[in-house]
């Protein structure tokens, strides 16, 4: 991309706000990542303690694998400010590289993008603003949540040339991490990557084994109870659930009625957008296929708070 003078100004507005961003979440936000630090202490502390999917911060337990809880140990090992300074910098930039990426793809497929030709890289950093503006990013944000990290791990995969090491290694890492991103090895499957299928597979059974290995008792208990308990997570039927079994319980239907209608609209869902994604595939959209896998990632999961849906930009570019 080319470089203007004009691109500071977009540039030292986004370094502005990260700044207050900055003040404003080691004073007013962070609670899921403290959610987060929480379950990391459990393993920190040693034995004696509550065990990891017993802690909770105002009855907000610890959801998450146990591979999620040993890559969060860093954080109970640093002040909490430092941890969620250090989060909201990492999401800040990654807000940025996503700016950067649409960018660049808009502009190699020719699409004239307003006021290019005066900001260049600036349109990187204005783009990163508007982003941060949107509401899943906003309260990502503001809860020190690992969304964007999610978002870094699945984009970055799609976009690599994958020579060496397979597509899918980093989505499976991603699933080790939340579950919810494994719906991208739908992308996988239209185009018949056999060989990135088994590598997300693969990835993500080492999350699993990797938790047994370290946590035995902590994944036992994940697996075999908490992961199928909606009530650790909140209310299925907060206003807040933009998921296909969340919009159903806002307008009313209830068992024995839900679940069928839920199961049915998921699998239409998952075959109308396989058939979506074959078609992009076809014209080699690869931005739109992964902003495909996020809107169907967050419409099939029972739970799917707005915040999770930090695909939006990239639904909206699409």
């Amino acid at each position: 991309m080319k470089k203007h003078p004009a691109a500071l100004i977009p540039h030292a507005l986004f370094v502005l706000t990260v700044i207050y961003m900055v003040q404003y979440v080691i004073n007013d936000g962070g609670n899921d990542l403290y959610i987060y630090r929480l379950g990391a202490e459990t393993i920190t502390d040693g034995p004696g303690g509550p065990g990891l999917y017993e802690v909770s911060l105002d009855n907000y337990p610890f959801t998450y694998p146990p591979f999620a809880a040993l890559l969060f140990v860093p954080f109970a090992l640093m002040p909490k400010e430092v941890g969620m300074a250090l989060m909201m910098l990492i999401t800040a930039g990654i807000a940025w590289w996503l700016g950067w990426v649409i960018t660049k793809y808009v502009s190699r497929r020719g699409v004239r993008i307003p006021l290019y030709e005066h900001l260049g890289t600036g349109c990187a950093s204005t783009l990163a603003l508007l982003i941060w503006a949107s509401g899943p990013w906003r309260l990502t944000t503001h809860f020190g949540q690992i969304n964007a990290v999610i978002l870094l791990l699945v984009l970055a995969d799609f976009l690599r040339p994958a020579t060496r090491i397979p597509r899918g290694v980093l989505i499976g890492i991603a699933g080790g991490i939340k579950l919810t991103p494994l719906a991208f090895g739908l992308i996988l499957l239209m185009r018949k990557d056999w060989r990135g299928i088994f590598t997300l597979g693969a990835s993500f059974a080492a999350t699993v084994i990797i938790g047994f290995i370290f946590l035995p008792h902590e994944a036992f208990t994940f697996w075999t109870s908490a992961v199928s308990d909606p009530s650790r997570v909140g209310n299925i039927n907060f206003l807040d659930n933009i998921s296909i079994q969340g919009w159903l319980m806002h307008l009313g239907l209830r068992d024995p009625l839900l679940k069928p209608a839920y199961y049915g609209l998921v699998l239409a869902t998952i075959v109308l957008f396989a058939a979506l994604l074959h078609q992009l595939n076809r014209r080699k959209l690869v931005l739109s296929q992964v902003a495909v896998g996020g809107f169907l990632m967050v419409s099939i999961s029972p739970i799917s708070w707005s915040h999770h849906n930090v695909m939006f930009p990239l639904i909206l570019m699409a």
